[in-house]
């Protein structure tokens, strides 16, 4: 019986060795590692009670962060379990600061400081009137504390701004600005003793710390004012080089003097959308993130030129994060609260290299602390990522076996189903989400949409029933989309077919019976997409692009068209980012359709 048990306790332990062999093996052998596919990047989350607008603040390995549920939380960064709350008094967008044993927020109209056990230590009441925490939807600012030296300067709104000791909340500073009337929701920055902000009617201000009186301001409404949104200044700016930066509402990024205020250089948006995300600068570059243009881009701090603009998948709303090589950014997307992601692109030319879907939009800065990356989401989780572990997460890569072109040949008008198959691929390292669309409503597609494992393929079939069909011929497209990959990718491809009668005699083509211009596809799209347009009847068509302030670019169609069903491919090699509109004129028909370049 003794000698069982000790070849049970051996046969064990010898299990455990070979298991551990295998694991240890596993993980050093690279790309197809079964482990490094299942890791989480996901440290920890840590559950809060309202949207996070907030940027962590990481100090002595714990994590500081307030929320809309009016909470000012303390949390262990290292395992995410709470330390303490605090409840302020109304919801909390601003990022916090630390002076010694004083950590400074603000809630609503209120300045707190609060000692390091979460115990109120003052607060100052900036103002008296209604609090307006948003001015719209969209309006996901507020001032923050500007820590320097003991004194922390913030902007409210009616146009104020304080300097507060933070050691015991005495106010040393105020100015306000002349119109008096305007919320200021950047953090300000100082500089050879003036401080700078911007307000929500796009005017940006200098004021002296030692007299509190205007230098210099600057109204972006003098630039351009658009009908539908006002002018609001509503990213942080920064000093370089003895010149001031900011971006916001107006659509343009503007480098002032520092000292008088005069512009040296403006960048305008081409789609005319808000320049929001940063900007952040490192080494003389300005990181700026953007709205509904889905893209980040860099700029020469001098000069104001572009040295990459490159395409991420939704909005970007909080600064653009700078380590080593890369640059780290969160984003949302407006229309669905449970999609969001946190990328990393190649600092120097703006490539993606990595990305991680996250369940929630991100509009929280990431912050990067000890190899690991903090940041909130508007489900009101606080998350933890492993700077590694992002960089190891597989993405899937899809493959199709099909030649450019998908040519039936000609279909007999009163035979059978006509049917091909084509296999799409997964040759990359994770599962993916594959969709498929067609501008030709004659071709079924089976499935249209379905989940192919790594490493996997799948069959999808056409099928074409020619016998309701008029005698023409038929022309169309067909577009894969990996939903998982990297960066999105849509592959288009064209099908062809004739439709003849099986003793030879053509009957006559039949035509549609109204005009039509259908939405492009695809959309958000780069380089091309597809617009597919009907007339009942012979008539002059005229089909133009414009941009968002109703400047022509481009004449697609300006001829004399048959009745049909007609198609026209526009490539935007050479078009900016941004929103457009396509007008259709034919006879008395007008119609007009928005559509967004995406790169």
């Amino acid at each position: 019986m003794k000698n069982i048990v000790q070849m049970a306790v051996t046969f064990f332990i010898l299990t455990i060795c070979i298991n551990q062999f295998a694991i240890e093996r596993c993980y050093t052998t690279g790309k197809n590692d079964l482990l490094r596919i299942q890791s989480n990047p996901i440290l920890w989350q840590f559950q809060t009670r309202g949207t996070i607008y907030s940027t962590p603040l990481i100090d002595n390995g714990i994590l500081y962060i307030g929320s809309l549920d009016s909470c000012f939380y303390a949390i262990d960064a290292s395992t995410g379990i709470e330390k303490w709350n605090y409840k302020a008094h109304d919801q909390i967008f601003a990022t916090p600061v630390k002076y010694d044993t004083i950590l400074c927020f603000e809630s609503g109209n209120v300045l707190y400081g609060l000692n390091l056990e979460g115990k109120l230590s003052w607060k100052f009441k900036m103002y008296d009137s209604t609090i307006l925490n948003m001015h719209d939807e969209w309006d996901y600012y507020h001032s923050s504390p500007l820590l320097v030296g003991n004194i922390v300067y913030i902007g409210t709104e009616k146009g104020f701004v304080f300097g507060v000791d933070i050691t015991n909340g005495i106010k040393v500073f105020q100015c306000q600005t002349p119109l008096a009337n305007h919320t200021i929701e950047t953090t300000p920055v100082i500089y050879d003793n003036k401080i700078y902000f911007g307000d929500w009617d796009g005017v940006f201000y200098s004021y002296d710390l030692s007299t509190a009186n205007l230098v210099w301001q600057y109204d972006t409404k003098n630039d351009i004012v658009y009908p539908g949104w006002v002018n609001a200044i509503v990213t942080d700016p920064v000093i370089f080089q003895n010149a001031v930066y900011f971006g916001g509402r107006s659509c343009n990024l503007y480098c002032l003097d520092a000292q008088n205020g005069t512009r040296k250089w403006i960048y305008r948006d081409a789609g005319s959308m808000w320049l929001l995300g940063g900007p952040t600068l490192t080494d003389s570059v300005l990181y700026l993130g953007s709205s509904y243009q889905h893209v980040v881009r860099a700029f020469d701090a001098s000069t104001g030129k572009v040295i990459w603009d490159k395409g991420v998948e939704y909005r970007v709303n909080g600064k653009p994060t700078i380590e080593g090589e890369y640059v780290y950014v969160g984003t949302e997307d407006n229309t669905n609260t449970n999609i969001g992601t946190l990328c990393a692109l190649n600092k120097s030319d703006g490539m993606m290299k990595t990305k991680l879907n996250m369940n929630t939009q991100i509009y929280s800065t990431p912050v990067i602390s000890n190899g690991v990356i903090y940041f909130g989401g508007s489900n009101g989780f606080v998350y933890a990522v492993s700077q590694q572990e992002l960089f190891n997460v597989p993405f899937p890569k899809m493959q199709l076996t099909c030649p450019d072109t998908l040519n039936f040949g000609i279909l007999q008008k009163n035979s059978n189903l006509y049917t091909t198959d084509i296999y799409i691929s997964n040759v990359g390292d994770a599962s993916d989400s594959v969709t498929i669309t067609t501008t030709i409503s004659q071709v079924k597609v089976q499935p249209t949409s379905l989940n192919i494992a790594p490493h996997d393929s799948q069959k999808v079939t056409f099928t074409v029933d020619p016998s309701p069909l008029s005698i023409k011929n038929y022309r169309g497209y067909l577009f894969f989309a990996s939903q998982k990959a990297l960066l999105l990718t849509t592959t288009r491809k064209c099908i062809i077919f004739k439709v003849e009668t099986s003793g030879g005699t053509e009957m006559e083509p039949t035509s549609p019976n109204e005009y039509s211009l259908e939405q492009n596809y695809p959309n958000p799209f780069n380089p091309s997409t597809i617009i597919r347009y009907q007339v009942p009847i012979t008539t002059q068509v005229n089909l133009r692009i414009f941009d968002i302030l109703g400047r022509e670019v481009k004449t697609l169609v300006d001829e004399i068209k048959p009745p049909g069903i007609h198609f026209i491919e526009w490539n935007v090699a050479n078009i900016p980012t941004g929103l457009y509109f396509y007008q259709m004129k034919a006879g008395h028909y007008i119609q007009m359709r928005k559509m967004v370049v995406c790169k």
